[in-house]
Protein backbone atom coordinates (compact mmCIF):
# COMPACT_ATOMS: atom_id res chain seq x y z
CA UNK A 1 0.00 0.00 0.00
CA UNK A 2 1.27 3.26 -0.65
CA UNK A 3 3.05 5.62 2.20
CA UNK A 4 0.22 8.08 1.39
CA UNK A 5 -2.69 6.47 2.78
CA UNK A 6 -0.67 5.13 6.30
CA UNK A 7 0.51 8.40 6.84
CA UNK A 8 -2.58 10.16 6.01
CA UNK A 9 -4.56 7.84 8.52
CA UNK A 10 -1.95 7.95 10.99
CA UNK A 11 -1.78 11.97 10.41
CA UNK A 12 -5.69 11.87 11.57
CA UNK A 13 -5.39 10.11 14.58
CA UNK A 14 -2.90 12.38 15.50
CA UNK A 15 -5.16 14.91 15.02
CA UNK A 16 -8.05 13.68 17.16
CA UNK A 17 -6.09 12.66 20.18
CA UNK A 18 -3.23 14.41 22.26
CA UNK A 19 -1.85 11.60 24.29
CA UNK A 20 1.42 10.58 22.46
CA UNK A 21 1.43 6.51 23.92
CA UNK A 22 -1.94 6.24 22.49
CA UNK A 23 -1.21 7.63 19.35
CA UNK A 24 1.92 5.40 18.57
CA UNK A 25 -0.72 2.10 19.28
CA UNK A 26 -3.56 3.63 17.12
CA UNK A 27 -1.20 4.74 14.43
CA UNK A 28 1.13 1.47 14.36
CA UNK A 29 -2.48 -0.80 14.44
CA UNK A 30 -4.07 1.03 11.52
CA UNK A 31 -0.88 0.18 9.63
CA UNK A 32 -1.95 -3.86 9.98
CA UNK A 33 -5.79 -3.12 9.53
CA UNK A 34 -4.90 -0.82 6.22
CA UNK A 35 -2.37 -3.80 4.97
CA UNK A 36 -4.74 -6.67 5.51
CA UNK A 37 -7.62 -4.44 3.02
CA UNK A 38 -6.61 -6.29 -0.37
CA UNK A 39 -4.95 -3.71 -2.36
CA UNK A 40 -2.45 -3.23 -5.37
CA UNK A 41 0.41 -1.00 -5.70
CA UNK A 42 3.21 -1.27 -7.69
CA UNK A 43 5.18 -2.70 -5.19
CA UNK A 44 2.69 -6.02 -5.66
CA UNK A 45 4.03 -5.89 -9.02
CA UNK A 46 0.05 -5.41 -10.72
CA UNK A 47 1.66 -4.64 -14.23
CA UNK A 48 2.61 -7.42 -16.42
CA UNK A 49 6.39 -8.02 -15.49
CA UNK A 50 7.91 -6.41 -12.90
CA UNK A 51 8.34 -2.32 -12.82
CA UNK A 52 11.99 -0.99 -13.56
CA UNK A 53 13.24 0.20 -10.34
CA UNK A 54 14.24 3.86 -11.82
CA UNK A 55 10.16 3.44 -11.76
CA UNK A 56 9.37 2.25 -8.69
CA UNK A 57 11.91 5.12 -7.04
CA UNK A 58 10.10 7.92 -9.13
CA UNK A 59 6.57 6.61 -7.50
CA UNK A 60 8.05 6.26 -4.43
CA UNK A 61 9.18 10.01 -4.30
CA UNK A 62 5.78 11.28 -5.83
CA UNK A 63 3.94 8.78 -2.91
CA UNK A 64 6.22 10.67 -0.09
CA UNK A 65 5.95 14.02 -1.77
CA UNK A 66 2.44 13.70 -1.70
CA UNK A 67 2.03 12.73 2.10
CA UNK A 68 4.72 15.52 3.34
CA UNK A 69 2.80 18.41 1.26
CA UNK A 70 -0.55 17.11 2.28
CA UNK A 71 -0.23 16.92 6.37
CA UNK A 72 2.29 20.30 6.05
CA UNK A 73 -1.40 21.40 4.37
CA UNK A 74 -3.57 20.10 7.33
CA UNK A 75 -1.39 21.44 9.97
CA UNK A 76 -1.13 25.19 8.21
CA UNK A 77 -5.17 24.84 7.67
CA UNK A 78 -5.39 23.98 11.24
CA UNK A 79 -3.15 25.96 13.49
CA UNK A 80 -4.80 24.62 16.75
CA UNK A 81 -4.09 21.07 16.11
CA UNK A 82 -1.31 19.13 18.12
CA UNK A 83 1.78 19.27 15.69
CA UNK A 84 3.84 16.81 17.40
CA UNK A 85 0.83 14.26 17.69
CA UNK A 86 -0.13 14.53 13.61
CA UNK A 87 3.72 14.11 13.14
CA UNK A 88 4.32 11.13 15.72
CA UNK A 89 0.89 9.50 13.92
CA UNK A 90 1.88 9.70 10.74
CA UNK A 91 5.11 8.89 10.99
CA UNK A 92 4.80 5.78 13.63
CA UNK A 93 1.92 4.59 10.28
CA UNK A 94 4.42 4.36 8.05
CA UNK A 95 7.13 2.89 10.28
CA UNK A 96 6.16 -0.88 9.66
CA UNK A 97 7.62 -0.12 6.10
CA UNK A 98 10.11 1.51 6.73
CA UNK A 99 11.73 -1.46 8.94
CA UNK A 100 10.88 -3.60 5.76
CA UNK A 101 13.39 -1.94 3.78
CA UNK A 102 16.14 -3.87 4.95
CA UNK A 103 16.35 -5.73 1.54
CA UNK A 104 14.90 -3.19 -1.25
CA UNK A 105 14.67 0.03 -0.91
CA UNK A 106 11.26 0.83 -2.47
CA UNK A 107 9.57 -2.67 -1.48
CA UNK A 108 6.71 -0.78 0.22
CA UNK A 109 5.80 1.43 -3.01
Amino acid sequence: MLALNHTLVGAGIGSQIDNIPTVIALSVASHFVLDFLPHVDPGTEFAEGELKPAIKYFLAGIDVFASVFIIVLILLARPGLNQTAVMVGAVTAILMDIFDLRIDPVVWV
